[in-house]
């Protein structure tokens, strides 16, 4: 008999998450000195709504990835860690949600 072989995560899966990551990353701090240079220079709220967008893409970069993770492990029959990767994912949601009310 052979052993059961395990579902293997794709190797192309880790430079997904690291793309992800590095573009919420990047792209919030773009976004966060854009909003600062054009508050500075154009008195008014349009900076101010730039830097908000900023703050929102770091904030939601985890979670994007959480999503993308959860996706993965299913595309590779990985239940259990698809399970783990949605039950993150129901915290950070039910915790964002509780902090909001708050």
């Amino acid at each position: 008999m052979q052993p059961e072989k395990l579902p293997q995560k794709p190797k192309d899966a880790d430079h997904i998450v690291a793309l992800i990551l590095g573009i919420g990353a990047y792209g919030s701090v773009a976004l966060l000195l854009i909003g600062l240079l054009l508050w500075a220079a154009v008195p008014g709220p349009i900076g101010v709504q730039v830097m908000r967008v900023g703050v929102l893409v770091l904030m939601s970069t985890p979670v994007v990835r959480i999503v993308t993770l959860l996706f993965v492990y299913l595309r590779a029959r990985d239940w259990k860690y698809a399970l783990i990767s949605f039950a993150v994912l129901l915290i950070v949601l039910a915790s964002s949600l509780l902090g909001i009310n708050l």
